[in-house]
């Protein structure tokens, strides 16, 4: 069964030093769950170490929306001058003819690398941690190879990854030597779900390079169970209903679509599910980084339906998701890791990613969802999934991997246990 205490006391006789400087790289081009686990990270560690904790953040995507970031440390946008779509920094991207020339693409590069690199110099960070590299975090490649190898050569830092879900791209396995630590918010559980989709992929090669680095870098791999931003119910079930006024006789389902803006068609859809099913009552979440535009459009459908609740986004959707009968989803990493922590049915609806794909199959797979593939989403169909999940419920197995939900604590001990 899926426990949230199972953790190893494998700090125990661990002393700690008592301070501590960490710089930390991440991007919001990424999706909310990556910003709200480094988020989550950082909160514990302020809250662990008081004033005896000093934060560097840089943070490489879009300055429009740093979720907060700056609450933790002093936070640094790196030059954002161009468009997510014309500065992804791959081999195959980023010298490729396009809206800026050759030239003005790299001195952009090495304007930001300039940048962290001082700021790294004049910092002297006790720890350098990359948020979802090498495993990740395409967009930023060549910037990343070149400051993860200058901090390996000119700092006495160590260096450490924290990555939620299994990725693999053999473009970065250069920098896997230089990496101290390396912290997978995820059970061990997950790795052979990814594995065996990428091999339905026909991406073999990727799957046994993957196997490989799992393998070779074994002593240096934490698994820490999963990050959830908050772990405590603070409004109760039946406060959250009489919120919504959602009648005795009516079942509470929770639409979320994470924190993109992809797919709104799992919104929309929904929107036409609750005019049919009027005994049950739909609370939507569009996604905070929904648009003005899009959610006056949301809105408009769900005028006169009085079973529908919209909105962009709650900040304690953890007390919405624990009074749900139902969750209706894209598989994303918060929903589940939320969902398994309070045993909650879904429909998931995934992606055409690997990512969502395995762990929509590891839900279904252990009774907690039924999967709705993007071809087959309609209204007749989310319909009658929402029905039957309600109707006739699944029971979950009962001999399944322990789970731990203890991801925070375990990652800052990790953390300190490197000082």
């Amino acid at each position: 069964m899926f426990t949230k205490n199972n953790r190893e006391d494998s700090h125990k006789n661990t002393t700690f030093k008592e301070k501590m400087k960490i710089a930390v790289y991440v991007s919001n081009d990424e999706t909310l769950g990556h910003i709200t686990r480094i988020s989550s990270i950082l909160k514990h560690l302020k809250k662990t170490l008081k004033n005896n904790v000093e934060i560097l953040i840089f943070h490489s995507g879009s300055p429009n929306n740093t979720w907060g970031l700056d609450r933790f440390g002093k936070l640094i946008n790196l030059p954002y001058a161009i468009s997510k779509k014309h500065f992804k920094l791959t081999r195959r991207v980023f010298l490729r003819p396009g809206v800026l020339s050759k030239i003005n693409k790299s001195h952009m590069l090495e304007r930001r690398q300039l940048i962290i690199k001082n700021s790294l110099k004049n910092f002297k960070p006790d720890i350098f941690l990359t948020e979802y590299f090498p495993f990740g975090l395409e967009f930023w490649t060549l910037e990343l190879i070149e400051i993860v190898k200058f901090v390996k050569e000119n700092l006495s830092t160590k260096i450490v990854s924290s990555v939620g879900y299994p990725s693999y791209r053999p473009i970065t396995s250069c920098v896997f030597d230089l990496y101290d630590r390396i912290f997978f918010h995820y059970p061990k559980t997950e790795i052979s779900y990814y594995i065996d989709s990428l091999k339905a992929a026909s991406c073999f090669q990727q799957a046994s390079d993957f196997s490989a680095c799992l393998k070779k870098y074994s002593g240096r791999i934490r698994h820490t169970g999963y990050i959830i931003e908050s772990e405590k119910i603070n409004i109760s079930k039946r406060t959250i209903r009489k919120d919504l006024k959602v009648k005795k006789s009516q079942k509470l389902v929770v639409v979320s679509r994470g924190g993109g803006v992809i797919n709104d068609r799992i919104i929309f859809q929904s929107i036409l599910a609750a005019r049919i099913l009027k005994d049950v009552f739909f609370f939507i979440s569009a996604g905070p980084a929904t648009q003005e535009n899009e959610f006056k459009l949301f809105s408009r459908q769900c005028s006169g339906c009085g079973n529908i609740k919209i909105t962009r986004w709650q900040d304690n959707f953890l007390d919405f998701l624990n009074a749900a009968d139902l969750s209706v989803n894209m598989c994303g990493y918060n929903t589940i890791a939320k969902i398994l922590w309070l045993k909650k049915q879904s429909v998931t609806v995934p992606l055409d990613s690997i990512e969502q794909a395995y762990r929509a199959k590891m839900l279904a797979d252990n009774r907690f969802a039924v999967i709705l593939k993007p071809n087959e989403l309609s209204v007749d169909t989310i319909t009658f999934a929402i029905k039957n999940m309600l109707d006739n419920p699944l029971k979950p197995k009962a001999h399944i991997e322990k789970i731990s939900f203890n991801g925070v604590e375990e990652t800052v001990k990790g953390l300190r246990c490197l000082m």
